[in-house]
């Protein structure tokens, strides 16, 4: 600045001392001061008044000082090379240089890695681990970027495998699931690995390939668990049960046949009684029983198999010890004809429907609240709920209560039906669903629903079915077992839990005879007669003894060969190869435990929380629960341990949630117990306890 001085009239005046001051010294400072001038220096962006004066007299300036931003000549990331695992994190960064190599603050940096599967930085420049491999990081700031950082991301060794819960003895027949402690090498848990078991004898104990150690016999075994490389062993010692003294047999206090009354029979017609011992607090009992007739010339009695022989009434006794009860049987003579003339019935005027499906169906299929099935010409019908087409395109209600045929589906053998959808089984082998498909339940390759009948993808060849709620089973024409869905709970038996749109392979290369499926769960007969069950076991489905998910087929503790088996809802039924039946899961037991009945089924139906069971003779009685009138007995009361019987005889039977449906030898479909949702096709939603006959096809 310069200061000029002037006398009272303005002449100018030199040689005077002039001192030159600031306000404020944090903004501008005076660093020359020689005279007239006054030389000043910028600190800090702001305002200051300069002030000149002389001889008493002053003036003053006001000076604005403004900043100046730095340019930014290049950006430098400290460290040339950064290692760190999947997971990891680390702090990286960045400084801006002017081009004196000054350190310029208030800068923000955008960070990249060329490789963001490997490693991915935030914006904040927190560098992570994502998986194994390299990539490089880059600062930029205003148009400047740094020279890269290579990021090596790596997976630590695993250094350390031990057991975490291995007991030191297991009693014979018990299972138990096996658990590791896997560390890296820097001492940190492993969470995800794979492992592979071994026992050094398997006929002591087996080691299944997710861990469950299973006690066969009495004996000593090491068992090795390997996860990369890295080997762990223990030591158990399989135990036998612990002997009990058998108790002293109870006497038999009452004995009780069912049907305790029955209808006149016709000659040559067959009925099957069935007798229960029970002891004097009510608890059945497992006796023999002898079966004798009063005249055999009249109607004979076999194992409880009665035949009508001669027009008369016999009585039919079936005794235990001291005690007995007799049912009398009453054969009625033939009823006389009167000769008639012929009637001569004109053909209808046009094929048109509905048909009567008495004559036509062949066979049933019971779902969760929808049933299907077959006609005579291959055509499938379908009816109640119908909240996602699993009862055909032909239908448009959300409740069908009587039969409608299925638009597209043609040639079938046999109908199977889930939760939401349905599934037909054609002459040649190939698989046809309809209905949801949220989890991949029909198999097509994709997760559309569809109301008319696709193909099951991968052109497979099968020769039986399985529905559950939300996912389908079969057996190939080989003996393989396929299966597609919902796979959350392992129910498809591949050792995952993810839900698959077409078939994939059982796990273990077992081959069936037979597949049967329950809400989240399923099960088979394999070739050499043992049973096998995997998916959802939290209700003792799975027949284990243990609470526990299996994504892989095991065996249920049975204790023999079986010949057949069904699943409901949650829980699993199944015919010995002595012909005892076994029930397990919700509503019966733990563990596989005998059926009260001598009765010997041929094939079983489970819904939930109740079962029943055909004889050869076409004679059906079901046990477990009865609320909804799902045991056919005219009756909504429960038998949980004794099977009742149901009227009439049957060729084929079915069983839903809280109802059951049957194909008679007559042909006629009869249904019975819930129908909330029409399921019992009677044409109303009333629920009945005893069969009632399925309204005509509408086709």
């Amino acid at each position: 600045l310069i200061a000029t001085l002037l006398d009272s009239v303005s002449n100018l005046l030199g040689n005077r001392d002039i001192t030159w001051q600031s306000s404020d010294t944090s903004v501008v400072r005076v660093v020359g001061g020689q005279g007239v001038k006054g030389r000043l220096e910028g600190v800090k962006a702001g305002t200051a008044r300069i002030v000149a004066s002389s001889e008493g007299k002053r003036a003053e300036a006001t000076v604005t000082v403004t900043a100046v931003r730095a340019t930014v000549a290049s950006v430098v990331v400290p460290g040339r090379a950064i290692e760190l695992a999947p997971g990891d994190s680390t702090r990286l960064v960045a400084e801006a240089k002017d081009a004196s190599g000054n350190t310029l603050g208030g800068r923000t940096f955008t960070w990249r890695p060329t490789d963001a599967g490997v490693a991915r930085v935030t914006s904040t420049g927190f560098l992570v681990g994502v998986t194994d491999g390299r990539t490089s990081v880059t600062a930029t700031t205003e148009g400047k970027t740094s020279t890269p950082v290579t990021v090596t991301v790596k997976t630590p060794p695993i250094t350390s495998v031990a057991f975490l819960n291995a007991p030191s003895s297991l009693e014979q027949g018990t299972q138990r699931p096996l658990r590791l402690r896997v560390l890296d090498a820097r001492d940190r848990p492993v969470r995800s690995y794979d492992a592979s078991w071994t026992s050094s004898n398997d006929a002591f104990a087996t080691v299944s390939e997710d861990g469950q150690i299973t006690a066969r016999a009495p004996g000593n075994v090491t068992v090795t668990a390997t996860v990369a490389g890295v080997k762990a062993q223990t030591s158990i010692r399989v135990t036998p049960p612990p002997a009990v003294a058998p108790p002293s047999p109870a006497a038999v206090a009452k004995i009780e046949v069912t049907p305790p009354a029955v209808a006149p029979l016709d000659v040559n017609q067959t009925i099957d009684l069935a007798a229960m011992t029970y002891d004097a607090g009510g608890r059945a009992l497992d006796r023999p029983i002898t079966w004798t007739s009063s005249k055999n010339d009249v109607a004979t009695v076999t194992n409880g198999t009665v035949k009508a022989l001669a027009v008369g009434t016999a009585r039919i006794t079936a005794a235990s010890g001291d005690k007995s009860m007799s049912v009398d049987i009453t054969v009625k003579a033939p009823a006389a004809t009167t000769p008639t003339q012929p009637v001569v019935t004109p053909p209808p005027e046009s094929p048109t429907t509905p048909a009567g499906p008495a004559a036509a169906m062949t066979m049933i299929s019971a779902g969760t609240q929808h049933t299907c099935g077959v006609l005579g010409d291959g055509a499938a019908v379908c009816w109640g709920s119908n909240d996602a087409g699993e009862v055909g395109a032909s239908a448009s209600a959300k409740s069908v209560p009587t039969p409608t045929s299925v638009a597209g589906a043609a040639g079938l053998e046999s109908v199977v039906s889930g939760s939401r959808h349905s599934c037909g089984l054609t002459n040649d082998g190939r698989a046809l669903c309809w209905g949801s498909n949220a989890d991949g339940q029909l198999g097509n390759g994709n997760n559309k629903p569809s109301a008319t009948p696709v193909p099951v993808a991968g052109n497979h060849r099968f020769r039986q079915l399985a529905a559950g709620a939300d996912h389908t089973c079969g057996v190939a024409t080989d003996g393989k077992a396929w299966c597609w869905g919902k796979g959350n709970d392992g129910e498809l038996g591949n050792k995952s839990t993810r839900s698959q749109n077409q078939p994939v392979a059982v796990d273990r290369d077992f081959t069936y005879t037979q597949l049967a499926a329950g809400e989240k769960h399923t099960c088979g007969v394999a070739t050499d007669g043992k049973g096998y069950c995997w998916g959802d076991g939290y209700a003792d489905q799975l027949g284990i003894g243990i609470h526990d998910q299996l994504r892989s087929p095991d065996e249920p503790r049975l204790s023999e060969p079986i010949t057949g088996i069904a699943a409901g809802k949650e829980s699993t039924c199944a015919i010995g190869k002595s012909g005892a039946t076994y029930c397990w899961g919700s509503g019966f037991s733990g563990t596989p435990r005998r059926v009260d009945t001598k009765l010997r089924f041929t094939q079983l139906a489970v819904g939930q929380e109740f079962a029943c069971g055909q004889t050869a003779q076409g004679a059906v009685w079901c046990w477990g629960k009865g609320d909804k009138g799902q045991l056919g007995n005219g009756a909504t009361k429960d038998s949980p341990r004794v099977p009742v019987q149901v009227n009439g005889t049957f060729k084929t039977i079915a069983a839903g949630d809280a109802y059951a449906c049957g194909v008679t030898t007559g042909g006629e479909v009869m249904c019975w117990g819930d129908n909330a949702r029409g399921q019992l096709g009677t044409g109303g939603m009333q629920r009945v306890s005893a069969p009632t006959p399925v309204q005509s096809v509408r086709r």
